[in-house]
């Protein structure tokens, strides 16, 4: 008998469980629609990621998009840093609709103007630049548009002049990615200095961009600029030896790689201030996903 009520209770038990959850509303699932809804990119203003451009100074930056634009957020993210960071003029590489970035972007900041070359694999190479300090900017031309080879994407070169009266040769590149590039990349390598000691001699040159490799390891395929120190610097190098937290590509493996470079000839040796990393993931929420997976590197030089 005590066996039988016992199991009436426990039936009784489970009856009222089950009554119990068939009251509670399920989980809600996340489609990818409230998922942007949910994270659209925060932006905290800090001197770190959105430096302030100073007196008889001017500052340039290089900086790889991916693909631009990433994700639906990514023109009002870039919009913002823009306009909030002074400085002078950036590199810009792997924008994918250089028109989206035109009208969603620089046509909304009267401070800003841009400037774009149709490489190959329509991931353009372009600068945004302010016009109240970089007050001409020559004409785009594509170097070595025959070399595919060394050069997926052509280098592309224009001369600015500062408000200071301060004139730049600019080389924007986005090299051939990954191990199978490494001789590809030398050769291009060997192809940029060639142009610059034949074509720039004696001239302020800035060679920037993605490199797609690391310049700290003695193998590395830009030791012909390296070896030659009494003509070219690496003024990012400091960040490639030093801790990977400032490496411009910091979705690479465990660590993170340096791949993007600022390269400067003696004519800019004395001038330089300081080179970093601007770590604009510490400031914009989610940046690898709604921005880049690549950190801008900013060098600033002194005009007096």
């Amino acid at each position: 008998m005590l066996n039988r009520y016992l199991l009436v209770i426990l039936a009784l038990t489970s009856l009222v469980m089950q009554a119990c959850n068939s009251g509670k509303n399920p989980l809600p699932q996340q489609n990818e629609e409230d998922e942007k809804e949910v994270y659209i990119p925060e932006i905290i203003e800090s001197f770190d990621c959105f430096p302030q451009d100073g007196e008889s100074t001017f500052e340039i930056v290089t900086w790889n998009v991916e693909q631009y634009p990433l994700d639906i957020d990514t023109p009002g993210a870039i919009k913002t840093t823009l306009d909030t960071m002074k400085v002078d003029i950036i590199a810009f590489q792997e924008v994918k609709t250089p028109n989206n970035l035109i009208e969603a972007v620089i046509d909304s900041l009267p401070d800003w103007e841009f400037v774009y070359a149709d490489v190959r694999y329509d991931l353009e190479i372009g600068f945004a630049y302010r016009p109240s300090e970089i007050i001409s900017i020559e004409s785009l031309e594509l170097l070595y548009p025959d070399s595919s080879n060394a050069f997926p994407r052509e280098p592309v070169f224009t001369t600015i002049e500062h408000v200071s009266g301060l004139k730049v040769n600019l080389i924007n590149i986005h090299l051939k990615c990954c191990n199978d590039g490494e001789e590809r990349r030398a050769i291009a390598s060997q192809l940029l200095k060639k142009y610059i000691d034949t074509n720039l001699a004696n001239e302020a040159t800035i060679l920037l961009g993605d490199f797609n490799d690391e310049i700290d390891d003695a193998n590395n395929p830009f030791t012909n600029f390296i070896d030659d120190n009494a003509n070219y610097r690496f003024a990012d190098m400091e960040i490639a030896k030093g801790s990977s937290e400032f490496w411009s590509y910091p979705s690479y493996g465990p660590e993170g790689s340096h791949i993007d470079h600022i390269l400067i000839s003696n004519e800019l040796f004395d001038l330089e201030i300081e080179t970093k990393t601007l770590t604009l993931d510490n400031c914009i929420s989610r940046y690898e996903y709604n921005v880049s997976d690549h950190l801008p590197i900013m060098s600033t030089f002194s005009t007096n």
